[in-house]
């Protein structure tokens, strides 16, 4: 496949197991296309799903300041994870 169709199989496969519930198999398949320019914000959203659906507050969190820049709602959820991560 070419770089561009293996991306858009890559993301289609991420959403496909997040659906299904295989939260492990898609963050696996989302951080492989963070390398990707065309879909790095979308892997980047997915992987910030997973980490809320987990708890995974630390890794909410690494991931919220890299994306932080001027992004209101994400400093809202930022706030939020540091909530739930000091209780």
């Amino acid at each position: 496949l070419q770089s561009t169709q293996r991306e858009t199989a890559l993301r289609e496969l991420g959403r496909d197991y997040m659906q299904a519930g295989f939260l492990e198999r898609a963050e696996d398949t989302f951080a492989k296309l963070l390398s990707s320019d065309k879909h790095f914000d979308f892997a980047q959203q997915q992987l910030f799903a997973i980490y809320q659906t987990t708890k995974e507050w630390e890794r909410a969190i690494a991931l919220a300041e890299k994306m932080l820049q001027d992004n209101e709602v994400v400093r809202t959820k930022l706030a939020h994870f540091y909530c739930e991560q000091a209780q």
